[in-house]
């Protein structure tokens, strides 16, 4: 038996611990309307596919640098961006999909007859002014997307860390684990939000054992 119990631990400290990160986000048309019935892909080891039905989509992948593609059910090529992980945890990355400008030969023809009658250098100046609008549009689009995140994300946290200093002040200590129990949120979050009240001077932890006492700290006058 002791031998088996040995080469368990050996086991154990030889097999490397893999970290990752979560990758999510929404996939948005140029009116920023959800896209289904696509197929988003990653290259990472193995290659990672899903097809998204209702606009969102999610990958676990460990640290390291991406490639991720989105097609049309044809296989068409729809978008593509880079994604660097260098620490776990949540990555939010949407994804805005351009329009799709079919072209055949008798777009080509009107094209031709329409470069006739104008000037090559107001034709180049009328695609300079497309492309610095289409930039400035794409530009304003992403700024309101993230400071509405940003802002949310705010508001949620401040609620939270409110709701447990709260819950705190009435029971005046509590063990961390028991307040963990009472509160649907991980491990992990509920230590943000002790670290975050002690550093404010809200509340004391106190070692006891192997956890914490939650001590509220009254505001002096």
């Amino acid at each position: 038996m002791k031998w088996l119990i040995s080469f368990i631990t050996i086991i154990l400290l030889i097999t490397p611990f893999s970290s990752a990160a979560i990758v999510q986000g929404e996939i948005y048309d140029f009116s920023l309307d959800y896209v289904t019935n696509i197929i988003i892909e990653v290259n990472s080891s193995p290659i990672q596919k899903q097809v998204v039905k209702n606009g969102s989509y999610s990958f676990e992948l460990p640290n390291g640098d991406y490639e991720l593609f989105v097609f049309s059910l044809n296989g068409s090529i729809l978008g593509h961006e880079n994604l660097i992980i260098i620490n776990d945890g949540n990555y939010q990355l949407d994804i805005i999909l351009f329009p799709e400008f079919d072209t055949n030969e008798e777009d080509v023809d009107l094209e031709s007859d329409f470069q006739e009658d104008l000037n090559e250098n107001n034709y180049s100046w009328i695609w300079a002014i497309l492309i610095i609008v289409l930039l400035l549009i794409i530009f304003l689009i992403f700024n309101f997307r993230k400071n509405r995140v940003v802002k949310s994300n705010n508001f949620e946290n401040d609620e939270l860390v409110n709701k447990v200093l709260e819950f705190i002040k009435n029971e005046k200590r509590i063990k961390q684990k028991d307040l963990r129990k009472l509160f649907p949120y991980s491990e992990a979050k509920i230590s943000l939000i002790i670290s975050e009240l002690e550093s404010k001077g809200k509340i004391e932890k106190i070692k006891k054992g192997r956890g914490n006492i939650i001590i509220f700290k009254k505001e002096s006058n």
